[in-house]
Parts: C-alpha cells; structure tokens; sequence
C-alpha cells in the first residue's frame, strides 16, 4: 500500500474479487466447467474447498475395467451410495442418477438400489435411470417434487410406482418409461395431482389399465405394447394427446367420447392403433390431427370442420372399405402425406382423389410416395401440382 494510504495498482491485482461473490453467482460459474476441474478448485483455499463442497451438480464417471473386483455392482452401489446419502442430508433441490452400465448375460448386470432417504425432502426434479425401487414402505414425502423422470427402472412390490406418486402432490411433470414392475398391481394410479400439466408412459410391462386424475393436464403421450384401459376422463383441458400402439375401441380407449369432452384438445396423434371396424374421429377443437399405421390401416371417418393441419403417413395394408368421400376439414391449410406405393393406389381406389380435389388450398398440397417402406433413397415428391398426381401412369 503506498504512503498515501492509497491501494497501489499491485494491491488491486492481488485482491480475489471472485471469491467475493455470492456463493449461488459462483455455482453458477462454475456451471459451466468440466465436473474434472470442478473438482480440482478444492484444492485452491478453504474457501474454494467450501464452494466445491456445497455445488449442488455430481457428474461421476467410473470406469469399472480399472478395478478388479469380480462383483463390481457392489462398488458401484457403495459409491452412488455415498453421493445420494450426501445430497439428500444437503436438502438439495435437483438429483439426477443415469447409470449406463453395459450388458452382460441377458441384461445390464448392476442396477443401484435407490435409498430411502431420497423419498423425503425438499427436490423438485428427480430423473433416475437404470435403478431399482426396493423396500418403499416407508413413509414417502416430496412434497416440492415437480419433475419425476423414470427410464429403464425396475420395481419391486405391488403399487409401489402408485405409494411414490401419492406422496408427491405438487407434481407437474412426469415420464416413466421402459420401466419394469410398474404394473405388477396392473393399474398405473395418477390421482389427486392438481399441478401435473406433462405426463408420458411409455413401453410399460405387465400393465392392465392407466388412470389419471389431473385437473390441469395439458399433454398426455402413451405408447403400449398391448392393449390397456386407459382413463382420461376427468383431464378436460388436455391439449396435446398422443396414442401409440392404443386399442380405441369402447373396451379400453373409447376415443370418440373421449374427444366429446375435451373442449381445449388441439393436437392428436395417433400410431398403429387398433380398432375393430374404423377410427372415427369428430372434434370441433382440433387444429392438427397426425395419423401413423406401418402395420394396417382400419380406415377412418373425420369430422373436424376447423382442422389446418393433417398429417396423414401409411406403408402397411389398407383395408378395402376405407372411404375418404366422408373426411369433413374444410379449413385444412397444409396437408403432409406419405405412402407405400401399393398403400397409395388402394387408397385412391377408397377415393383420395376426389377427397384431395374438393379441398379449397389444395394447391399447398405436399405428397411423398416411398417406393418401399419409408426408404427415403427412392420417393416422388409433389408439391403445387396435383392435377399430375392422378394420370393413369402414376396409378398403374
């Protein structure tokens, strides 16, 4: 310092105007580094070695090959073991466990087992890949969880993915897929969730019938493997409602009456549904509708006056009584459709001309023919020239 009692210009370098700041601004600079040289700030002072400490983000990279241990699930389990007991004791508010293991024998051979202790505190986002869910009895409470991601878990007991959900009541978001278990009690139970807005199921074994009470869900995605009752009647404002692999029929997802009393739904897609005779869809509300069959298309009725846009993608047979003369979407402004070839000429018998021509901006007309399957090496693509679409050259 000089003798004025001034900061000298080499005082002002040495100052660490870093560490000074709030300890959330350095976390979040911190953020933005490699988790490897996170960790190596520890070794800077005491008060780095705090900040490291208390950073709410663990990325852990373990490389089992380095260790020579013949059951090296158990040291996995030690270690995430030890990670998880120590963020949950920290009450912090995001944990998030992927374990990518690689396979051995009929399966990936180590699946972590999720502590009690995760259960209760204060999380708002969970996302847990390739663990196993044990020994829940307990008294589970998340009261703040908002997001809840599940892939490739396994669960053990009956409605155990039922007990977790009942003790997480500010739920928004929710996905569960590719998880075993799930139904052992065969009824997937999403009740008394009046936040939940995003909830997708996807490839779920063992499962006989979804149920969702959630009074502001706005998008609801399900693929299944086979047939299952599925229970959206009290969502009526769900927006966006995605069905793949779905029975409509009035056993298992009527989806007419559905419809009739979502007076909000805008988006629909369906995929290689199942219905015994044709889909039939009338909806007021709808502004897009997506329809997807690789297998066999049934046919379908449409009804959806104010309809702007259709997405309309079949390779897979198509049964001989499909009629397009009934599809009702006056307002239709952009049409995307693709076809197998053989796919495309059974439909024109069913009348696709005459229901592509009478359609007011059918100009904006976008068609893709694939001459096998979806291979798109080899297609026709027709755009503002539908007259050319129907010469007998294209047909034979």
């Amino acid at each position: 310092m000089a003798a004025d009692g001034k900061k000298n210009k080499t005082d002002e370098e040495s100052i660490d105007y870093i560490s000074s700041l709030p300890e959330s601004v350095i976390h979040h600079i911190l953020s933005f580094l490699p988790f490897r040289r996170i960790v190596r700030t520890s070794v800077l002072s005491k008060t780095w070695n705090r900040f490291w400490s208390n950073y709410p983000n663990v990325d852990l990279m373990l490389n089992l090959g380095m260790y020579d241990c013949p059951r090296p699930q158990f040291l996995v389990g030690a270690l995430f073991g030890s990670v998880v007991g120590a963020a949950t004791v920290r009450n912090v508010s995001e944990l998030v466990i992927k374990l990518h293991c690689r396979e051995e024998g009929d399966g990936p051979y180590c699946f972590y087992s999720i502590p009690q202790e995760v259960f209760t505190g204060s999380l708002k986002v969970l996302e847990i890949e390739r663990c196993k869910f044990e020994g829940c009895d307990a008294c589970i409470e998340l009261p703040c969880l908002q997001k809840f991601t599940l892939n490739c878990c396994k669960f053990s007991g009956e409605n155990l993915l039922n007990k977790i959900l009942c003790g997480c009541p500010e739920l928004e978001f929710l996905d569960v897929s590719f998880c075993e278990g799930v139904g052992v009690g065969h009824c997937l139970s999403v009740l008394s969730k009046p936040r939940l807005k995003y909830f997708k199921v996807f490839h779920l074994k063992e499962l006989a019938r979804i149920e969702v009470f959630a009074p502001s869900l706005e998008t609801f995605k399900c693929s299944l493997l086979k047939p299952c009752v599925i229970d959206l009647a009290r969502c009526t404002v769900l927006k966006y409602l995605k069905l793949d692999g779905v029975d409509l029929s009035a056993d298992y997802v009527p989806i007419q009456d559905l419809l009739s009393k979502l007076d909000y739904i805008e988006e629909l897609e369906l995929g290689n549904c199942i219905v015994a005779d044709k889909i039939e869809i009338s909806s007021s509300c709808l502004k897009k509708l997506v329809i997807i069959d690789y297998i066999n298309f049934p046919g379908a009725e449409i009804d959806i006056p104010n309809l702007l846009h259709l997405e309309f993608l079949v390779t897979g047979a198509c049964n001989s009584r499909s009629k397009f003369s009934s599809w009702n979407v006056p307002r239709v402004e952009e049409i995307h459709m693709a076809f197998s070839v053989q796919t495309f000429r059974a439909l024109c018998r069913a009348g696709l001309k005459g229901f592509l021509m009478k359609l007011n901006n059918y100009e904006n007309l976008k068609l893709l023919i694939a001459c096998k399957g979806l291979e798109l090496k080899k297609f026709i693509v027709l755009e503002n020239y539908m007259p050319f679409l129907f010469l007998p050259s294209i047909l034979s």
